[in-house]
């Protein structure tokens, strides 16, 4: 069982223990057709879904259900990553235990909760400069609803590993996919400009790959509608956090990481693909201008200037004169 990923139902509904490894897609309701059967009134026919995504990762998305789904008593209303021992309840009524005693924890901690990891709380601190890197799927909860699971399962694991493979390649300090989005954060050696343009230039370098990524894997795997992916990149100070008991388990708190995530979320208001911070324009200089606006993030007083760009912007914010990116 140590090796396996876990979901632990209610002996009423079948058998107690679930392996969660032996499938890249399962579906929960109360249909007879879904994987695991869950016969209630307050379960929809088909109410949820998880998805095994390479190498180790399982989300949980909830299929527009009724009376929702909570992971450890909060309600998911994205894709959300589960961790080892957490609560699932399917409506309010019943609950099931996640468990998956060999995963990584360092992966799925979101910055905005890294205050309640005991670890990560008591884990040494300091304050460093960081360029952050946001994508998020945009259609991600649609496409549970529209593709076949399997294949939506198959076409994210390809992503999520190219993803990884990407910002392995660029030197991301580390990475963390949240639900249906990523984080990456390269860290400075020092606070000078100097130390800022490359970290800045490998974040937009690795949003270029990623888009190519998701290209090739909507060619491949057809699905109703094609990924769509959108991003937000700051750079600036941070408070850097290190587990003291898990190898590599990092968090990165402040407001250059709060803001990068409101980046993104702009982009839908905006109709852009990518936000950038100020700091990242000017680091950046791009032979081609690309527009300034001021937006009203959530959770801000004031509105904040941003630069908006698009995917097709990408090539140009990286050819500055005499900036190039070493292999």
């Amino acid at each position: 069982m140590q090796d396996q990923a876990y979901l632990i139902i209610p002996k009423r509904y079948g058998h107690p223990a679930v392996s969660l490894s032996r499938r890249e897609a399962w579906t929960l309701g109360r249909s007879r057709s879904c994987h695991v059967v869950l016969d209630h009134p307050k379960v929809s026919r088909t109410h949820a879904s998880i998805q095994h995504v390479p190498p180790g990762r399982f989300v949980l998305t909830d299929l527009d259900s009724r009376n929702g789904c909570f992971v450890n008593d909060q309600r998911i209303t994205a894709p959300t990553a589960l961790n080892n021992g957490d609560r699932v309840k399917i409506s309010s009524e019943i609950e099931l235990r996640f468990l998956f005693p060999t995963q990584s924890q360092s992966c799925d901690l979101p910055p905005q909760e890294a205050e309640s990891s005991p670890d990560l709380a008591a884990g040494a601190r300091e304050k460093r400069h960081i360029s952050v890197l946001v994508i998020d799927i945009r259609n991600y909860t649609t496409l549970t609803r529209l593709a076949p699971l399997e294949r939506l399962a198959d076409a994210m694991g390809q992503w999520y590993a190219g993803v990884t493979t990407i910002l392995t390649e660029t030197s991301g300090s580390f990475e963390k996919f949240i639900g249906d989005a990523v984080l990456s954060v390269w860290i400075h050696d020092d606070a000078s400009d100097a130390a800022a343009l490359e970290p800045v230039r490998r974040s937009v370098h690795a949003l270029r790959q990623i888009r190519f990524l998701t290209l090739q894997v909507n060619a491949r795997f057809e699905l109703p509608q094609p990924l769509q992916i959108s991003a937000g990149i700051n750079t600036g100070p941070a408070i850097v956090r290190r587990s003291p008991t898990v190898d590599h388990d990092i968090a990165v708190l402040g407001d250059t990481v709060n803001r990068a995530f409101r980046f993104e979320s702009a982009t839908r208001d905006l109709e852009v693909d990518l936000v950038l911070g100020p700091a990242v324009y000017t680091l950046l200089a791009p032979r081609i201008p690309l527009p300034e606006k001021r937006v009203q993030l959530k959770g801000y007083d004031a509105p904040v200037p941003v630069h908006t760009a698009g995917f097709d912007d990408l090539a140009a914010l990286l050819t500055t004169e005499e900036r190039t990116l070493p292999g």
